[in-house]
């Protein structure tokens, strides 16, 4: 069988209870190979041994000493990870997220080694100089956007010269753990029994509360929903960007403006990635206003494979998720209280929509959004190379 590496960036662990997208997209890609046997390169971390096989899934953890964490982390994460490739002669090397690894990598490993940068999001057109990026893109042999969006931002508007290079290929979601919730019911009845949340329309946020993600607009918008529509709540399942409970200055601000209507909203607190599929079942509107360009936005297709409406802002890829009118609504304008306020009362006040909305979006993850999809794209990638 034919070999691949995968390398993770060097503060990543992996696998975690409290592991991100990029990790979350390689534990499901690697899983699912069907010609490579995959080789995963991470950060060394307490509780997990340097070198392990997790089902198909051979694992190598970088341990660095205190001098090389301090001065020379990267070069010396890479230089690690390339002397185990090279030993095991593992001739694709694709790497998550960290750009600036591939011209060490291709000087460490010379030119018999194939070399693919995969970004989940947008580091090259956002934090790179011009020469840095060149240099980049020169060292590599493939480029890999996770959505569209990042592949327009970083390649057709930015770097058209390398598109021989370049495809999107669109992460996907676990169709088998998110199940619709119209499967689960009496799951999703007990479940929202113990948040006390069951006898209300319930409009869920998951992700971690910060700034970027438009937390604070949502609730400015439930403020105005609420008068007239009581038996509404606000059900915010989220940490902070380091999937640990949010206690920050803006989640603070956020939670002292929900104690306002401290009885339509609840706060759930961070749901690890093993238990998350169950936040989804105490919604029936999933609501995201999201002030940056998301990569991708994988809440999106969770809440979409569990079968709520979605409500997501129309930026970054975001929209290649959502279907508006279809699958869910797309906001235009996410710092606008009173536009998130209306797209939630336009479906709270049609029930029927809610319900074709969720089914629509169960169906549409089904068609484009499998990780069995992803897998095959990578791999015929591979093939290409």
């Amino acid at each position: 069988m034919k070999k691949a590496a995968t390398v993770l960036p060097d503060d990543a662990y992996h696998p975690s209870p409290r592991q991100g997208a990029t990790q979350i997209g390689v534990e499901e890609v690697t899983n699912r190979f069907k010609k490579y046997s995959p080789y995963v390169f991470s950060a060394h971390f307490s509780g997990r041994p340097d070198h392990e096989i997790i089902g198909k899934v051979e694992h190598y953890r970088i341990k660095l000493n205190a001098f090389e964490n301090m001065f020379s982390r990267k070069s010396s994460y890479v230089a690690k990870t390339a002397a185990i490739i090279k030993k095991l002669d593992l001739p694709i090397v694709h790497v998550r997220n960290r750009p600036l690894y591939m011209p060490l990598l291709r000087k460490m490993l010379g030119k018999n080694y194939k070399l693919v940068l995969h970004e989940h999001n947008q580091n090259i057109a956002d934090t790179l100089s011009e020469a840095q990026a060149i240099e980049v893109f020169e060292s590599i042999d493939a480029y890999v956007a996770v959505s569209r969006f990042t592949y327009d931002f970083e390649i057709t508007n930015k770097y058209p010269q390398y598109k021989n290079k370049a495809q999107a290929i669109l992460n996907g979601v676990n169709l088998d753990k998110f199940r619709p919730i119209w499967e689960q019911k009496e799951k999703a009845i007990s479940l929202r029994k113990k948040y006390n949340i069951a006898n209300s329309l319930n409009i869920l946020f998951a992700g971690a509360i910060r700034e970027r993600k438009g937390i604070h607009h949502l609730v400015e918008a439930i403020k105005m929903i609420v008068p007239s529509h009581k038996n509404v709540k606000l059900v915010i399942a989220g940490g902070s960007k380091d999937n640990l409970e949010a206690k920050d200055s803006f989640a603070n601000m956020v939670k002292a403006e929900a104690a306002k209507i401290a009885d339509s909203i609840k706060f759930i607190g961070f749901i690890p990635p093993s238990e998350v599929q169950n936040a989804y079942l105490l919604g029936d509107i999933f609501v995201g206003p999201s002030l940056w360009d998301e990569p991708f936005g994988l809440v999106f297709a969770e809440a979409s494979a569990s079968g709520l409406a979605v409500i997501g802002s129309r930026k970054g890829g975001i929209p290649e998720i959502i279907k508006d009118g279809e699958t869910g609504l797309l906001i235009n304008d996410p710092e606008d209280p009173k536009e998130i306020a209306d797209k939630i009362e336009s479906l709270i006040t049609n029930p029927a929509k809610i319900s074709s909305f969720g089914r629509a979006a169960r169906k549409y993850m089904e068609s484009k959004f499998s990780w069995d999809r992803v897998a095959k794209e990578i791999e015929d990638l591979y093939d290409k190379l």
